[in-house]
């Protein structure tokens, strides 16, 4: 995104055999997320976006594409890694981005070293992958528990 690209699709592709030995029987990846980056195109300078704004619309994406990737057999960590391509897609339409309130935990994010080096405001697309993360798992909590048990726990 840095480069000058935005992340248009994403597609979880199974590449590794259910019977490898590397793999079996341990809480591995059996899929590969591939992205599809084009050029992105030119907009207005001057228009910032929140993160505040865009985390929504993230877990959206990540509301509409997971259970199409459920019925398709993905489970596991490979459900997580799919939701990724999908936030990382509605990431990238808003990029660059900043924080409208400061980041509190800035000395434990991102392997900082020294707190005043990080930039309290930032938003990186770690920020998008966490997003995706709690959706899965809410949306897991809802399938084990029912949907109205899960809504008095979140935020």
């Amino acid at each position: 995104m840095e480069a000058g690209f935005t992340i248009t699709a994403s597609w979880p592709v199974n590449t590794e055999a259910e019977g490898s030995l590397h793999i079996k029987e341990k809480s591995a990846a059996n899929s590969t997320i591939f992205l599809v980056c084009r050029p992105r195109p030119a907009r207005a300078t001057d228009a910032v976006h929140y993160w505040e704004d865009v985390e929504p619309k993230v877990a959206e994406a990540v509301r509409k594409r997971i259970e199409g990737f459920e019925k398709a057999g993905i489970r596991g960590v490979d459900l997580y890694l799919s939701c990724f391509g999908p936030a990382l897609e509605e990431f990238a339409q808003h990029w660059p981005l900043k924080r409208g309130n400061p980041r509190t935990d800035v000395s434990t994010k991102r392997g900082a070293q020294d707190a005043d080096a990080v930039d309290p405001y930032a938003v990186t697309p770690e920020d998008a992958l966490d997003a995706a993360r709690r959706e899965v798992k809410k949306w897991k909590l809802d399938r084990l528990l029912g949907a109205s048990a899960t809504r008095r726990w979140t935020r």
